[in-house]
């Protein structure tokens, strides 16, 4: 399943819940709110997904302060197929 637990989403399709969102910062404070760790969520998110059938998608939150990342973070963004 990846470096990083989600939630069980097999009990989610059965349960009615086809599609769950799953909410990421991308900031500059580190620990789990850091670049890098997005970067694991979301190579463990694109491990997953596959795997269940709810549809798992991310989303992430950006800081604006930050906008010396932003070709970074588009880039990431669209490596993953996020909108």
């Amino acid at each position: 399943m990846g470096r990083y637990s989600f939630i069980n989403a097999d009990i989610l399709r059965p349960d009615g819940i086809p599609t769950a969102v799953l909410a990421q910062f991308y900031r500059c404070e580190g620990g789990m709110r850091s670049p890098e760790f997005t970067i694991s969520f979301l190579e463990s998110l694109a491990e997953y997904s596959p795997k269940v059938a709810t549809a798992l998608i991310p989303q992430l939150r950006f800081e604006r302060h930050m906008l010396d990342h932003y070709d970074s973070f588009v880039a990431l963004c669209k490596q993953y197929g996020m909108r």
